[in-house]
């Protein structure tokens, strides 16, 4: 499960358009340092954009939804 924890009004780059994107947290982690071997607790955060008015993306905060966060290698654009 990933929780919604706020929301940005963003603007686009080069443009007066702004939009909306959420913040969103997954589950507490355990994750052993590669330096140390020590475990510590964590949680994986990101932001997505979408199409929510400000009202809309209030109402979203603290809301659940299924999935997990992962990191995925990819090309640079």
């Amino acid at each position: 499960m990933v929780t919604v924890t706020g929301y940005n009004l963003r603007t686009k780059e080069g443009s007066d358009k702004s939009f909306i994107t959420l913040q969103i947290e997954g589950s507490l982690e355990m994750v052993q340092s590669q330096q140390t071997g020590r475990f510590y607790a964590t949680t994986r955060r990101c932001s997505i954009s979408s199409t929510f008015d400000e009202a809309t993306a209030k109402r979203m905060v603290s809301a659940q939804i299924l999935g997990n966060i992962v990191r995925v290698e990819c090309e640079q654009y």
